[in-house]
């Protein structure tokens, strides 16, 4: 299930109008039903890569789908671990384990950057 902030019509990004225009019937394969289907999930994919890219880009080849999708998952489970390591910091106390805690968060930051670039 995707959930997508609300797109202002007076003010839609040149990435949010290329997904909607992916959306429509006409752009999606109509093969089968499956097909149709999954031209709006790699359609997803393609909108929820280009919010860390700034790209809309949908890929016709399979593996480089797989490879894109599963960047996005890591992307998004590193941001999840900064996310709670940021949070743990705030209640921190000891000077000590900030620091251990801003080092992790810097691995994590330098990883996630990584991963971007394989989006």
């Amino acid at each position: 299930m995707w959930v997508t902030e609300p797109l202002k019509k007076d003010k839609v990004k040149e990435a949010e109008q290329q997904f909607l225009e992916q959306l429509e019937y006409e752009n999606q394969p109509q093969l089968h039903l499956k097909a149709f289907y999954q031209g709006w999930l790699d359609a997803f994919y393609a909108y929820d890569i280009s919010r860390v890219t700034g790209q809309f880009k949908v890929l016709t080849e399979q593996e480089k789908k797989e490879q894109r999708r599963k960047a996005l998952d890591e992307y998004r489970r590193l941001e999840d671990d900064i996310a709670e390591l940021r949070s743990r910091l705030k209640k921190e106390n000891a000077f000590s384990n900030k620091m251990e805690l801003n080092v992790e968060i810097k691995e994590l930051q330098d990883q996630l950057n990584e991963v971007s670039e394989q989006l």
